[in-house]
């Protein structure tokens, strides 16, 4: 039986294996700008770092003014490469399947609308939950905000303190404290959180979540 009213996801990294996706549209797109030297490394502590865009550009001694360029830029790349080789996260499809209908689903995540319009392209996502909130969405503020999840709890008209977020970043598990919901915290070896984290729950993958979080066997 499930004890709560609603299960709410974050995206990239939770339920869609995106990383390598964004990285190498970072770098294709700082190439663009003259910048060869991103590093894996350098990638992966900007993104652990939930670092904006135009911070980045920062780092590499690009002029701010360039901004728009550079998302624009970046945003074709991602949507091109997104659109023929995203794939789900080991699990997340079939833990959807099994819920559809059985609990309300919601997305609250930081992706702008189009790239989750080329994910679903390929992925079909909408099909199983077609509530999300993004960085679109007017009022939109970067996690650990709790503005999109308390504003996809609204559009489930579901009590935020009887739902559930799942994610897989430290900022993850701070917005849904924000917003007093329970947090499960969806574990990556690639991606070892340094900082001590009190989530509600510590899990290795979504078929742990399902099985252990979710009490569904």
């Amino acid at each position: 039986m499930i004890s709560f009213s609603a299960i709410i996801f974050d995206m990239d990294g939770t339920l869609v294996d995106t990383f390598n996706h964004m990285e190498y549209a970072y770098a294709e797109a700082l190439k663009t700008f003259g910048k060869q030297d991103m590093s894996n490394v350098e990638f992966r502590s900007f993104y652990e770092r939930n670092l904006k865009t135009v911070e980045y550009l920062e780092h590499f001694g690009i002029d701010p003014a360039n901004l728009d360029d550079f998302r624009k830029k970046r945003d074709e790349i991602y949507i091109d490469v997104v659109k023929t080789k995203v794939e789900w996260i080991y699990g997340a499809r079939e833990l959807l399947e099994n819920f559809r209908g059985k609990v309300p689903l919601a997305i609250a995540t930081g992706a702008q609308r189009s790239y989750i319009e080329a994910i679903h392209g390929r992925l079909g996502l909408l099909e199983f939950i077609p509530t999300i909130v993004c960085s679109d969405d007017e009022g939109y503020k970067r996690k650990p905000d709790p503005s999109t999840l308390l504003k996809a709890a609204h559009l489930l008209d579901v009590n935020p303190e009887s739902a559930l977020y799942v994610g897989d970043q430290l900022t993850d598990v701070q917005a849904a404290k924000m917003a007093n919901m329970k947090s499960c915290l969806l574990t990556n070896p690639a991606f070892p959180i340094v900082e001590e984290v009190i989530s509600d729950f510590v899990v290795g993958s979504l078929e742990e979540m399902q099985r252990k979080v979710l009490a569904e066997d």
